[in-house]
């Protein structure tokens, strides 16, 4: 009987515990502070967001903060096969920690450069994203990512904003796009010297397939003649890849153009 009178002693306070228990784990797990203690991502400078078909990305250039005048700039590049993209670029800014939407302002140097201004932006603040997503001429959105800004990955400059003219930024895009443009024609001609070395290789193989005509059957005649046909239309094939790398290289030339012209 004292045992059952003990158990029953114990099982009045176990009870009430056992559910204190399960009410702070599940506060612990809850929405709320999960939020709080998320990781904050800070996205690297030159990061690439594709677009769509990836025709398109777009490239996080640079983020800077004026400590004195609590702003945070941030820009942002529109990387397109076209020499002049039609596609507009839209920024929407947030508080990271709350999801609060910030007003900013956005400016369009050109069609490939974006100017973000998000002014009163606390000294200690933790991550300001940035919703990316890009319009067409026909007016068909797509969602493009999230860029976090971050204390990793911000520059700060211990002074006011001044304001700067229209020539100074339009001077950054050009620094930005010249280094794009050299590479991408870097990367283009790497491409063309690697087709023409397979082309090399294919006359080279068919060489050696008429070079042995004269011993075979005529089965095998048969035999090596489909197999330089084959040959034949590979190279046709990458002939044709070669004339789209020349067109890219076209539209480059168009945009250095324009870069000396701007």
């Amino acid at each position: 009987m004292r045992a059952l009178i003990h158990d029953k002693f114990n099982l009045r306070y176990f009870i009430p515990i056992v559910l204190c228990l399960l009410l702070i784990v599940g506060f612990l797990s809850s929405g709320a502070i999960q939020k709080s203690t998320k990781p904050l991502v800070s996205t690297n400078i030159g990061r690439m967001l594709a677009v769509g078909n990836q025709s398109e990305a777009v490239v996080f250039e640079r983020a800077e903060y004026y400590e004195k005048s609590n702003l945070l700039v941030t820009t942002f590049y529109l990387k397109s096969s076209d020499v002049v993209p039609t596609d507009t670029l839209k920024v929407e800014s947030f508080n990271g920690k709350t999801e609060q939407k910030i007003e900013n302002n956005v400016e369009k140097i050109n069609a490939n450069y974006y100017v973000v201004f998000t002014p009163n932006v606390s000294p200690t603040f933790r991550q300001i994203g940035n919703n990316l997503t890009v319009t067409d001429n026909q007016n068909n959105t797509q969602k493009v990512g999230a860029i976090g800004v971050t204390q990793k990955n911000v520059t700060k400059i211990d002074s006011e904003y001044q304001a700067q003219p229209f020539q100074y930024y339009l001077t950054q895009y050009k620094a930005y796009a010249v280094k794009d443009v050299n590479a991408l024609d870097k990367t283009l001609k790497q491409e063309i010297g690697k087709y023409n070395a397979q082309i090399k290789e294919l006359n080279k193989e068919n060489q050696q397939y008429l070079a042995d005509m004269d011993y075979k059957t005529g089965d095998q005649q048969q035999e090596i003649q489909a197999k330089i046909s084959a040959n034949n239309s590979a190279v046709d094939n990458i002939n044709q890849q070669i004339q789209s790398v020349k067109d890219q290289q076209k539209k480059l030339d168009e945009q250095r153009k324009i870069l000396d012209t701007e």
